[in-house]
């Protein structure tokens, strides 16, 4: 009788851990999901962020924000299938809402933002005398702080403090030169 017991209450807790409650699941949420990585395909966005990336990065969005607060600021999926979705999604969501998707973005860890803005660059001519392999260490110290993090998320949603947050992750002399000298990149080319 009591192994009957046991069996029955683990049987229980792990249907219980299994059950995906997650807004990114949801048939609805689903469709802001392809809504948004649709998005995704068609822009700029893919240069920098691959797709396993930019998935992990919506459904904690989606997650973070509940499609019931999606449809609140006046969103439907047929808004975020093109353009600057993110964006659009962060300037329409209460202003409470947004932050937390950009914190769920942030803590989500779902990419190194220097890698990120690496990519986007790519072969940008500002760095072409910096050896490949010192440009990606340079890019990944700087994007590894949990700043950079943040500074992806808000920068990525169109928050106000994106912009703020990413000079002081990316564009802060000091920190560059830190960075640099870890890297053993020649300060004289990081002007």
């Amino acid at each position: 009788m009591r192994r009957v017991l046991v069996v029955a209450i683990v049987a229980i807790a792990l249907v219980s851990c299994g059950a995906d409650n997650a807004a990114s699941s949801t048939a609805e949420g689903k469709k802001y999901v392809d809504a948004l990585m649709t998005s995704y395909r068609s822009g700029r966005a893919k240069d920098a962020l691959t797709e396993p990336e930019a998935r992990c990065i919506v459904e904690h969005a989606i997650d973070s924000a509940g499609t019931d607060a999606i449809k609140k600021a006046g969103l439907s999926p047929k808004d975020l299938d093109h353009g600057s979705a993110f964006q659009t999604l962060g300037t329409k969501l209460s202003g409470p809402t947004a932050k937390k998707v950009a914190r769920s973005i942030a803590d989500a860890k779902c990419l190194n933002p220097g890698e990120a803005v690496l990519r986007a660059i790519g072969n940008d001519p500002a760095f072409a005398k910096i050896p490949k392999a010192k440009g990606r260490c340079l890019f990944l110290t700087l994007g590894a702080p949990a700043a950079a993090d943040r500074a992806f998320a808000d920068s990525l949603l169109g928050l106000p403090s994106g912009d703020q947050e990413y000079k002081e992750t990316f564009q802060n002399r000091a920190t560059a030169l830190k960075a640099a000298m870890r890297c053993k990149v020649d300060p004289a080319l990081l002007k």
